[in-house]
């Protein structure tokens, strides 16, 4: 199932065959999704985790390396504690909602540039992390955000080397 959304996540549309003929949609979608890192949920936390090797490795198989290739942000995210759920320090919508929308306008009139150091880490993760084409095109294009709700006219090191945090976790792929 989780596989037949490569191509709509890709294409922005889904084509539907059968026998009288063929229909295509459109399905230009965001995707949301969060999942355990482990069946039993306690893999990263410090109560532990109790799945076997090869538990892990057949539930890290349901999730195939091309489809997590296609998701722009992937974030390993620790069980919160519960100081941090009680909600105090959050940062008002409307001032998210400000920063997004100025980060948006400057990428439509003016997208920020990548800048020689961004560059040269971005060719060395290419190597490195073995990105695809498909990898390094979405790193770039969450570098340009980052930069852009940073209000930079160029993306940085920095900011690259933040998109890529955000690629594939090792606890995804068993590596």
């Amino acid at each position: 199932m989780l596989e037949a959304l490569r191509q709509p996540l890709e294409d922005g549309v889904v084509s539907v065959a059968r026998a009288n003929g063929r229909a295509v949609f459109p399905a230009s979608f965001q995707l949301v999704a969060t999942m355990n890192l482990c069946p039993c949920g306690g893999k990263g936390d410090a109560a532990g985790c109790s799945c076997s090797a090869t538990r892990l490795a057949h539930f890290r198989e349901k999730l195939s390396r091309a489809l997590l290739d296609r998701f722009d942000l992937v974030v390993a995210m620790p069980r919160p504690r519960a100081a941090e759920l009680d909600g105090s320090g959050e940062e008002p919508s409307a001032l998210v909602r400000e920063r997004v929308q100025a980060a948006r306008e400057r990428i439509e009139m003016a997208p920020p540039r990548m800048g020689a150091e961004a560059r040269a880490l971005l060719t060395e993760a290419v190597e490195r992390m073995s990105l695809s084409g498909r990898g390094r095109a979405r790193v770039a294009r969450v570098a340009r955000t980052i930069a852009a709700l940073a209000g930079a006219d160029e993306i940085a090191r920095e900011h690259l080397a933040e998109a890529l945090s955000y690629r594939i976790p090792p606890e995804l792929t068993g590596t």
